[in-house]
């Protein structure tokens, strides 16, 4: 297990919560190896207590990954194809 491998896992158990379960013997072996890592396994869980700490305790009820969560409307502020002031 490398750095890259661990702080990815990391950051899917950081988002995921318990939904994902703990860190494999692998990662937790590397954190005990790396202190880079374990202080990013630090700073994951800080995050994670102050997003809870702001309502946002989990992500449960969120659509699967690339499914769109605002229907697409004709009018969007910023679009090439929104009206614009005078009817131009």
């Amino acid at each position: 297990m490398n750095c890259e491998q661990t702080r990815e896992e990391l950051a899917v158990l950081a988002l995921a919560g318990d939904r994902h379960g703990r860190p494999d013997a692998g990662i937790s072996e590397h954190l005990g190896r790396c202190a880079e890592c374990s202080a990013e396994q630090r700073r994951f869980a800080e995050v994670t207590l102050v997003l809870s700490g702001i309502g946002l305790p989990s992500f449960e009820g969120l659509p699967a990954t690339g499914a769109r969560t605002v229907p697409e409307t004709p009018c969007r502020p910023g679009r090439d194809d929104a009206p614009r002031p005078g009817g131009g």
